[in-house]
């Protein structure tokens, strides 16, 4: 039964006891009231002429009698309401008297559990992000430097003419293999990458890919030509530069907005 249940019969079962002791105590006031004395007392006779010793009897008096209450147990219908056995959810009573709600501190306990365990799910979760964003920035900043050396150096280099073809050949060797990697890795980088930067990776491989194009085109036209006086081509080497050129210029813009994120 309930804390309050248990409570609010105690109240009542006093109520009525000290209710019914009231009332038997009035009954039995009354009627020791109104009850009369057994016994009568009789006048004491006249004297006459003849003294003689007046006689008197004994008055007697019974005791009155009062009869013993009888409580009757109260009697409980059959509609009252029957009492279970105390559940694990029931308030226990301790030693001492007091209440122990134990079904509240599992409550309380399960609540203090939940919450320790999204804390610990929101700690991880902003950890993992964290160490993905700084893999991301220095994946970045890799990329940015790489890029920036391509577009500033290797293909000024690649284009200055005053090289010689063997010279010219073993350092367009070296400079492709670096800007296929380059452009392997912003592809690469774009696919676990979120947001804006997605598209700005892919963007920095695509202009590496066309750079690494227009480049190989310029080189092979020169290393064909049979010298300066090779009218034809030489006009086919200036316009390979022009497209080098204008492959530098979609590379420098797509390295600016990688750049302002490291």
């Amino acid at each position: 039964m309930p804390v309050h249940d248990r409570r609010r019969w105690a109240s009542l079962a006093f109520v009525g006891a000290v209710s019914a002791t009231l009332a038997l105590t009035a009954c039995g006031s009354g009627e020791r009231e109104l009850a009369a004395p057994a016994g009568v007392i009789e006048a004491p006779a006249q004297p006459t002429t003849t003294t003689t010793a007046p006689t008197t009897e004994a008055p007697t008096t019974e005791a009155p009698t009062t009869e013993a209450p009888t409580t009757e147990p109260p009697t409980t219908s059959e509609n009252a309401t029957t009492t279970t056995a105390p559940t694990a959810t029931t308030a226990a009573v301790g030693d001492d008297g007091s209440d122990v709600d134990w079904g509240l501190i599992a409550i309380i306990a399960a609540i203090a559990l939940a919450v320790l365990l999204l804390l610990w799910l929101v700690i991880s979760q902003v950890s993992k992000s964290s160490r993905e964003h700084e893999t991301l920035d220095r994946r970045l900043a890799h990329l940015v430097g790489g890029a920036q050396w391509v577009h500033d150096q290797a293909s000024l280099d690649l284009m200055s003419g005053t090289q010689s073809p063997e010279r010219l050949r073993a350092a367009w060797m070296d400079t492709r293999r670096r800007v296929n990697d380059l452009a392997t890795q912003a592809s690469e980088a774009a696919v676990t990458a979120r947001g804006d930067v997605v598209g700005e990776l892919r963007r920095l491989s695509t202009a590496l890919t066309d750079l690494e194009g227009a480049m190989d085109t310029h080189v092979d036209l020169r290393l064909r030509a049979h010298g300066p006086d090779d009218a034809g081509a030489n006009i086919a080497i200036n316009e390979s530069a022009e497209t080098v050129n204008e492959r530098r210029h979609a590379l420098r813009a797509a390295i600016a907005p990688l750049a302002a994120r490291v």
